[in-house]
Parts: C-alpha cells; structure tokens; sequence
C-alpha cells in the first residue's frame, strides 16, 4: 500500500478538526509531518514500514467518540460471547447468540462500558 500527499493532508485536516491531533504525543506529531513533507516533495510514500506506522497515526487521528464506543462494545460482546459459551448460557437461553449480531445491543455495551470506566475513575 502507498500513501500520498492528498491522503495524508485529508486526515491531518479530519484529525485537527476533531481534536485527535492535539492528543497525538510530539513524536507522532514528527513523523506525521515529516511524512507529509515528503509526500508533498516525492509524491508518494511505499516504504512498508513507514505506511504501517503512518496507518497507525491515521486510526489515531480518524477515532470519533462513535468509533470507540463500537470497539468497546465489540470487545465486551467478544468477551461475553466467550463467557457465555464456558458457562452453557445458549442452552438455556438461545436467543443470545442473536443479541451479539444485534447493531444496537453492540452501541449499549459500548456505552455502559464507557460509563463503567468513569465511574471507577472518579
């Protein structure tokens, strides 16, 4: 995969908008810009390893408050998937296996995920 310079600015741009650029440390602030220097110079960046580095940067800066409630919510459905099945939940309550697929079931335990994690910070 190859990085251009148009591709780097959109998202610097998404992630300065959204605040994201702020929470990145000086490092990562670094690399992003060097990168964005040099794509403006060459045009392209195709070193793998440096795209792999850079995509990390990119998630950083595209994550949205929606973004992590959907990942706390899958790691908890994840979680509860596989304590369901130690402790034979399904047999006696099928209908949870569909709960798992369910969008909005998903979004709840990602937001009471996020109101535990508050509660236990204060």
């Amino acid at each position: 995969m190859t990085l251009n310079y148009t591709t780097l600015l959109n998202y610097l741009r998404r992630g300065v908008r959204n605040g994201n650029w702020r929470k990145l440390n000086r490092l990562e602030r670094a690399t992003y810009r060097a990168a964005l220097t040099y794509t403006k110079i060459k045009g392209k960046i195709v070193n793998n390893t440096l795209v792999t580095i850079l995509l990390k940067l990119i998630d950083k800066l595209r994550e949205t408050p929606m973004i992590k409630i959907l990942r706390a919510g899958l790691n908890r459905a994840k979680m509860m998937r596989e304590k369901f099945k130690e402790n034979n939940v399904y047999n006696w309550c099928p209908q949870a296996k569909k709960w798992f697929s369910n969008p909005a079931y998903i979004m709840w335990l990602g937001l009471t995920e996020g109101i535990y994690n508050l509660m236990a910070n204060q």
